[in-house]
Order: C-alpha cells, then structure tokens, then sequence
C-alpha cells in the first residue's frame, strides 16, 4: 500500500489528508506544496507515495471515506488483554 497525500487548496493554505501504508489517517493543514513535497520524500526513501490536488467536495468525501476505513481497519484487529 502507498502513502496517498491528497489535497485541496483553501486561500494561501493546502488542506492535506495523509493516508499511510499502514491504513493510518492525518489531516493537517499546511503551506502550498507541502503535499507533493512529503510524498517526493517518500520516494526518495523507497517507499511507495503519491500526491493528489482535489477539488474541495473530492476531499471531504476522500477524508470521509479514509476515517470509516481506519474503522474498520481498527474494529477487526484482534483485541489483546493484558488483565489477568
């Protein structure tokens, strides 16, 4: 799975969703061109990313669907007790 930064443009600001390998999910907001540059230092790192400019109604639902996949992702991992 490839790190995805998708991102849309608000004013002088780029709302960002980060999805990482590992199903993780960040939404930040950050400078123009930060998307593109964390992903162009995935690559640089081997490890596999791409960066997406979306349109404003593309992102909330991209960063809709991303949290109810985390969800699920998190519902179906075992449950470790470590209560005696």
């Amino acid at each position: 799975m490839a790190n995805k930064f998708l991102f849309t443009r608000q004013g002088d600001k780029e709302d960002v969703l980060h999805v990482g390998d590992t199903g993780t999910v960040v939404f930040f907001t950050g400078d123009h061109g930060v998307a593109e540059t964390l992903a162009d230092i995935r690559k640089r790192t081997g490890q596999a990313a791409t960066a997406r400019e979306l349109t404003a109604t593309e992102f909330e639902q991209a960063k809709d669907q991303a949290e109810e996949e985390q969800k699920a992702f998190e519902a179906a991992q075992p449950k470790i007790s470590f209560e005696p």
